[in-house]
């Protein structure tokens, strides 16, 4: 092996701490949006299980407007 002269290597940069500080950042954001939806799951939830009409009232039941074209048939 060949001796290496750590005296000889170049200092760091600090580009590792943008690049800690970016992950840091981004991990908040997304620890943030995460509580976000929990949150909006936790508090909408009880009127997502309510019906939109009440039980009693009356529903239509829809009916297909007439085609301007005759059916067409594929064997």
């Amino acid at each position: 092996m060949a001796d290496v002269d750590l005296e000889e290597l170049p200092p760091e940069e600090g580009q590792n701490r943008a690049f800690l500080l970016g992950v840091l950042v981004l991990g908040g954001l997304f620890v943030a949006l995460l509580f976000a939806i929990g949150l909006y799951l936790a508090l909408s939830g009880p009127a997502r299980g309510r019906p939109a009409a009440p039980a009693g009232a009356p529903t239509r039941t829809p009916v297909p407007s007439p085609s301007p074209l005759p059916p067409t048939y594929t064997p």
